[in-house]
């Protein structure tokens, strides 16, 4: 996508909309740079996929998140005059909340 600033003042850099599946598991689609798509594909790849054949037998389908970017500071918190910008900012933080095996068992994360 284009580099862009947001609402909120937030700059989006070298980001790009992640709608089709990286490996196996599907997703709703979501803005992140370029080392979060890949990082993520990776995460799948190496770590996901394995542990869940391991544990559970089977492979993840999906995994489900709550969304990437969104114009805010650290933990909500409100400005004090030099705001930390939260990584979601810049679209490079994904918030997972959970995976959906093949024969749709679903595990949820919790905090």
């Amino acid at each position: 996508m284009a580099d862009a600033t947001g609402a909120g003042g937030c700059e989006l850099k070298d980001v790009v909309r992640v709608t089709q599946p990286t490996t196996h598991a599907q997703h709703a689609p979501f803005l992140a740079t370029c080392p979060l798509a890949l990082g993520i594909a990776e995460f799948e790849h190496r770590y996901v996929q394995p542990a869940a054949r391991e544990v559970f037998g089977e492979r993840v389908t999906r995994i489900e998140h709550v969304g990437s970017y969104a114009c805010r500071n650290v933990n909500h918190q409100k400005d004090t005059g030099t705001p930390r910008w939260s990584q979601h900012a810049s679209a490079n933080a994904i918030d997972l909340t959970g995976f959906v095996l093949a024969d749709g068992k679903r595990i949820t994360l919790a905090q």
